[in-house]
């Protein structure tokens, strides 16, 4: 008996030595994948976490508007277009299949460095794959633990539905790429060693910097065909949001009142994941909250589905992306009376060259 339990003990010794070995070797490739990350913003594809958090590498205090939401978010705000055209400055904060925990966590994290005026959601976010079900009642009943301040986003039980499955389908081009890179720097970029700086080793903030300010360019045309109106009914019964998102909803909504911030609205022509069903329910939903939304799902902007959509219309393409842009800047101008952001002329040559940069060496 005492042999069996002290057996049963070395065995549990040994698997905790191996459990803090592997967290040990997880933080050393974590920690090395930061330094071999490149930092000259050039990374064209944006397949990696540092993308969303583009943001990070900007200068205190610096941005006015933070876009965010999924993919749709980040295929559909170009920064680089609103500050030429306004001299306002922006981020997009978007990754494929972003839950409403999400959202709320990164703003949080973006308060850390910054005090945005507006943040502007794009909507189809709220729609992320999780449905109602025994684990959104915690959340109704104030029982479920709540995304606690420095902790990432917290795991719950997914319904693998139709609709999981449909999304999954549609952002897999971006996710397999996103994630595999998400977490592995090192294995993607291993080869410059050779180039190795002293910069790569002591500023690490650099490696969330990105020319585009987290907008994700693609000047793929990959039509989408249609017969009729892909929004349906304009009376449709509105599909609710689920009971998590709404709780994430909720607090994020108070976040942004926290810290004197209007939240807005906005949603990406998205003509296969859309509709008035969605729209009717997040038009409601605005108006409970006091919270302007605009779907361009239904406003005449020039939305041609034969030539501005990469992927047969789930996302845009930067001729999709600059249309909005465009038209959702006169809402910040118009609505928020947002004029251009005060910045330091140094500040302000940076971002004229951050964008030329855009042009020649992403957009080229």
């Amino acid at each position: 008996m005492r042999n069996s339990k002290k057996k049963m003990s070395e065995n549990k010794k040994g698997f905790l030595r191996l459990l803090a070995f592997a967290v040990i070797v997880l933080l050393l490739f974590s920690a090395v994948s930061a330094v071999f990350h490149p930092k000259d913003g050039k990374d064209a594809s944006g397949y990696t976490q540092n993308i969303t958090m583009a943001y990070r590498a900007e200068e205190n205090n610096t941005i006015d508007i933070a876009f965010i939401g999924n993919s749709n978010a980040y295929r559909a705000f170009n920064p680089s277009l609103l500050w030429e055209q306004h001299g306002i400055t922006s981020c997009s904060i978007g990754a494929p299949m972003m839950r409403m925990d999400e959202v709320y966590y990164y703003i949080h994290d973006l308060y850390k460095t910054q005090s945005p005026k507006v943040v502007a959601v794009e909507t189809n976010c709220f729609y992320s794959y999780l449905q109602d079900n025994e684990t959104h009642k915690q959340i109704a009943d104030g029982t479920i633990p709540t995304a606690a301040v420095g902790i990432n986003p917290i795991a719950f039980k997914v319904s693998y539905d139709k609709e999981y499955f449909e999304k999954l389908l549609d952002d897999l081009n971006d996710a397999i790429l996103s994630k595999v890179a998400y977490s592995a720097s090192l294995m993607k970029h291993h080869d410059r060693w050779r180039s190795l700086e002293k910069n790569d080793f002591t500023n690490t903030r650099q490696q969330y910097f990105f020319v585009s300010k987290g907008y994700l360019y693609s000047d793929t045309v990959k039509p989408f065909g249609y017969n009729g109106n892909y929004m349906g009914g304009k009376n449709d019964e509105p599909q609710k949001m689920s009971k998590y998102n709404l709780f994430f909803f909720d607090k994020l909504y108070k976040l942004c009142q926290k810290h004197g911030t209007t939240l807005a609205l906005v949603c990406a022509p998205c003509a296969t994941n859309w509709d008035y069903q969605r729209h009717n329910f997040v038009k409601q939903l605005a108006d409970d909250y006091g919270v302007d939304f605009v779907d361009y799902n239904l406003l005449p902007i020039g939305i041609d589905w034969k030539k501005d959509t990469k992927d047969e219309g789930t996302h845009l393409n930067v001729y999709g992306a600059n249309k909005v842009t465009t038209e959702y800047a006169k809402v910040i101008v118009n609505t928020y009376n947002l004029s251009p952001s005060e910045l330091t002329d140094k500040q302000k040559r940076a971002w004229d060259k951050d964008a030329k940069r855009y042009h020649t060496e992403i957009e080229k």
